[in-house]
C-alpha cells in the first residue's frame, strides 16, 4: 500500500477502536481514552515500512521519533483543538471503499458512520467541526453531498444549500463558516455558509471558466486557482475588501497548499507540465524554488512549514516512493537533505 494514499493514527486510537467495537458504545456516542495521544507539532512526517506506518516528527530540520502506527486514511489534525480525525476501511467496494470516521477531541473518541463511504475530512482552525463528503452506496452517484459535524455537541450540523458543491472545493473559514464552491444551474460561486444564522451567501461569482482549487488562507482571505479551457489564473480573494490580488496565469494545476504569516508555498504543476514548489511572497511575486536539486519533486508527497518557517517536500530520483525529505531553510533559502535513506514517506500538516 502506497504510503500517499495511507495515513496515521497513534497507537491509543487503534486501541480504542477495538474497544469500540467490542464494547456496548452505540455509534456516534463519544469514548474516553485515559492514554495520552503523542505531542503533534505543526509538521508531521509519515514512514510506511513492513506494513506498519512510523511516525515522526519535523521541527528545525530535525526529524524525531513520535510512535508507531497501524495504517488508516485521510488524517487530519489540529494543534488549536487537540482534534485528529481520519477514516478506517471497512471492506473495499467497486467503486468506494466501505469505511467510517473517527475523531478525537481531548481524549473522547466519535465514530461516525451515518453513510457508505467518506472522503476528504476538513478540520475547522480550532478544531470543533468537520466537514467531509458522502456517500451512501458504492457509487459516486450516490453523493450525499457535503456533510458537517459539531465535534462537541456530537451531531451533524444542519446545512441547507440548493448549490452543487464541486469535489472537495471547501474550506473553513472560522468556527463558524465555511467556504466552497458550488453550482446551481447557470450561477456559478464561491459561497459562504455562515452555521450561526443558518444563511447562504456569495462571495465571488465565477463567470467565465471554474474553479479547480481552493484553500483558505485566514478567514478574509482564500487562494483560488480558476481555468478556463488552457487559461489559468491563480489569485488571492479578499472576503472583506470584495477585491481580486492576481497572482499568475502560469499555473494550471495545485497539489497542496501551506501558509505561515505572509508566506505562502505549493506544489503545483505550470503550464508546461512541470511540476515543481513555488512560493508566493508578500507582494504576491510567484517564485519557483525547486529546479534540478532534487531532480523530481513529488507531486502527492504533501507540504508542511514549521513554526519557524522551514518548509518541508518530498523530492526523488525516479520512484516518488523512495523519496528523500527535504528543507528550504528560512533563514538562508538553502535546500537540505533531512533523511539518511530514501523511503515511502509523506509529510503532514497541521490545519489552521
Amino acid at each position: 500500500m502506497n504510503a500517499k494514499k495511507t495515513l496515521i493514527t497513534i497507537l491509543t486510537l487503534a486501541s480504542f477502536s477495538f474497544l469500540a467495537s467490542c464494547g456496548g458504545t452505540k455509534p456516534n456516542e463519544p469514548s474516553m481514552i485515559n492514554e495520552p495521544s503523542p505531542k503533534y507539532t505543526y509538521v508531521t512526517l509519515i514512514e510506511e515500512k513492513d506494513n506498519k506506518l512510523k511516525q515522526y516528527t519535523l521541527k528545525d530540520g530535525i526529524k524525531k521519533t513520535l510512535t508507531d502506527s497501524d495504517i488508516i486514511t485521510d488524517f487530519q489534525y489540529s494543534l488549536n483543538g487537540n482534534t485528529i480525525a481520519y477514516e478506517k476501511i471497512l471492506s473495499k467496494g467497486q467503486e468506494l471503499s466501505h469505511n467510517k470516521i473517527y475523531v478525537s477531541k481531548d481524549h473522547k473518541t466519535t465514530e461516525i458512520k451515518n453513510f457508505y463511504s467518506a472522503l476528504d475530512i476538513s478540520i475547522s482552525p480550532m478544531g470543533n467541526k468537520i466537514a467531509y463528503r458522502a456517500f451512501s452506496k458504492d457509487s459516486y452517484d450516490s453523493a450525499k453531498g457535503v456533510l458537517l459535524y459539531d465535534i462537541d455537541k456530537g451531531k451533524e450540523i444542519k446545512f441547507n444549500t440548493n448549490k452543487l458543491i464541486s469535489g472537495n472545493i471547501y474550506a473553513w473559514l472560522n468556527e463558524k463558516s465555511i467556504a466552497y464552491y458550488g453550482i446551481n444551474g447557470n450561477q456559478k460561486g464561491i459561497f459562504k455558509y455562515d452555521l450561526d444564522e443558518k444563511k447562504e451567501s456569495e462571495i465571488l461569482s465565477i463567470k467565465k471558466g471554474h474553479v479547480t482549487y481552493m484553500k483558505s488562507l485566514d478567514e478574509k482571505e482564500i487562494l483560488i486557482l480558476r481555468s478556463d479551457g488552457d487559461s489559468h489564473e491563480l489569485f488571492i480573494y479578499d472576503i472583506s475588501l470584495k477585491k481580486e490580488r492576481f497572482i499568475s496565469k502560469d499555473i494550471e494545476k495545485i497539489y497542496s497548499v501551506v501558509a505561515k504569516d505572509k508566506d505562502i508555498y505549493f506544489i503545483g504543476k505550470d503550464k508546461d507540465g512541470v511540476s515543481s514548489l513555488y512560493s508566493i511572497n508578500k507582494d504576491l511575486k510567484l517564485n519557483r524554488e525547486i529546479y534540478d536539486f532534487p531532480k523530481n519533486v513529488n507531486e502527492s508527497g504533501g507540504i508542511g512549514i514549521d513554526e519557524k518557517g522551514n518548509v518541508y517536500f518530498l523530492g526523488y530520483e525516479v520512484n516518488e516512493n523512495l523519496s528523500e525529505v527535504y528543507m528550504i531553510k528560512k533563514e538562508d533559502l538553502s535546500i537540505n537533505i533531512i533523511t539518511e535513506k530514501p523511503s515511502n514517506y509523506h509529510i503532514y500538516n497541521r490545519s489552521y
